[in-house]
């Protein structure tokens, strides 16, 4: 009886508390804030890709892009 009594204050408390240590043992918070971070980097780079793609194509609408397309 006593057994179940303390089994049942300590688990509700103790399950979580124990996965919330062992997650920041591991360092799985780092672990998810690099990929955040690798994402965000990589996103930025597409968009830059994008932007400069599409103002070479207007450029070269336009007319004269400043590069040099013609091998010597």
């Amino acid at each position: 009886m006593l057994y179940s009594t303390i089994a049942i204050i300590v688990f509700p408390i103790g399950i979580p508390a124990g996965m919330i240590m062992s997650l920041y043992m591991l360092g799985v918070p780092n672990i998810a804030k690099q990929k955040i971070d690798a994402a965000c980097v990589h996103s930025m780079i597409v968009l830059y890709k994008d932007r400069t793609a599409m103002s070479q194509r207007l450029a070269s609408l336009i007319g004269e892009t400043g590069q040099n397309t013609v091998s010597p």
